[in-house]
């Protein structure tokens, strides 16, 4: 077979030979030297094959057959290919486990880096430490002194503090920010307005007040306004509960 060309001749077997195509598949599918090799020796076996069977089935009578001879410049070429893809494969893995391991060392440092913040998010929201969370948990990561110690839980104690301060003060800020944006609000105010009117209307009917006496005494309020509130049906499941009777008897004297 040293005289053959196998990649020349198995890249032309393949066109018509179902196992000379699969052997080439796997030539080109290669990744390590190990199944280059055994690509390669499947191929160069599977030539010298077909070539016995060729000889042994022959007749006396001289048989003339196209040998491809090595073309030096073809193998050479496909040899060097190869190499460069290995070496080019050898070298993207290395970068990569260099890379991977930069990136592991860098995460283990963050890990270890007992000043960045608490893991726990309800601890590293007031800004303390990890050293001073395993200090609550009763791990002390360096010789500590009483002193030490007193100064270390007056740290915590002040960050929690300051920290619930300022949380307080932000829930507060966004309150009467909220509360100046209702007041502004023209559909806010209507809504408002209109719960203080239903609240007092069921108040007067737990207390058994009549028609009369709820649209004289609730100030503000209109047949035209009663309406509308009776639109909704959560307003009439209120009235409803308080006085089952007050709508008909609404719907009697003022007409549906």
């Amino acid at each position: 077979m040293a005289g053959l060309n196998w990649f020349l001749t198995i890249r032309n077997l393949a066109k018509s030979d179902a196992r000379a195509a699969e052997l080439l598949e796997q030539l080109k599918k290669a990744q390590t030297d190990e199944e280059k090799e055994f690509a390669k020796q499947s191929a160069q076996k599977y030539i010298e094959e077909m070539q016995n069977s060729k000889d042994n089935t022959s007749n006396n009578e001289p048989e003339t057959t196209n040998i491809i001879t090595e073309d030096s410049s073809d193998s050479e070429k496909h040899d060097n290919m190869v190499k460069d893809n290995s070496s080019v494969s050898d070298s993207e893995t290395s970068v990569q486990t260099n890379d991977k391991g930069s990136a592991e060392t860098t995460k283990e440092k963050a890990l270890t880096d007992l000043s960045q913040l608490a893991f726990t998010p309800r601890l590293a929201k007031f800004g303390i430490t990890r050293e001073e969370e395993l200090f609550l948990h009763g791990v002390y990561v360096r010789k500590m002194t009483r002193d030490e110690k007193i100064l270390m839980r007056r740290s915590i104690y002040k960050k929690k503090s300051l920290g619930a301060a300022k949380i307080q003060a932000e829930y507060k800020a966004k309150r009467l920010a909220q509360k100046e944006r209702d007041a502004n609000d023209p559909e806010k105010q209507k809504y408002h307005q209109e719960r203080k009117y239903i609240s007092a209307i069921v108040e007067a009917l737990e207390q058994h007040k009549n028609l009369g006496w709820i649209f004289i005494n609730i100030e503000g309020l209109t047949i035209d306004m009663f309406r509308e509130f009776i639109k909704k049906p959560g307003n009439v499941n209120a009235f409803n509960q308080a006085n089952p009777n007050f709508l008909t008897n609404f719907y009697k004297k003022y007409g549906e």
